[in-house]
């Protein structure tokens, strides 16, 4: 038996874009300059899994670097 998926992970370009009021291709992008760029926002793409985030990570890297969500509720 697999566990469910934290409330906190984000799957998907899709829903990390509507999380934080980014378009699905700038999502995709983050992920690519993140391999070149540690400081970019972190989103990565996992082997079997695909693009995720997890919302509290991406909190966090928001506040320092003085962002704010404009995507749907938490």
């Amino acid at each position: 038996m697999s566990a469910a998926p934290s409330a906190d992970l984000l799957q998907g370009a899709k829903a990390i874009g509507n999380w934080l009021g980014w378009k699905e291709r700038t999502v995709r992008h983050v992920v690519v300059k993140r391999k070149t760029n540690p400081d970019a926002a972190p989103i990565v793409n996992l082997p079997g899994v695909g693009v995720c985030a997890y919302k509290s990570q991406l909190a966090a890297w928001l506040k320092a670097h003085g962002l704010e969500r404009s995507g749907e509720a938490a």
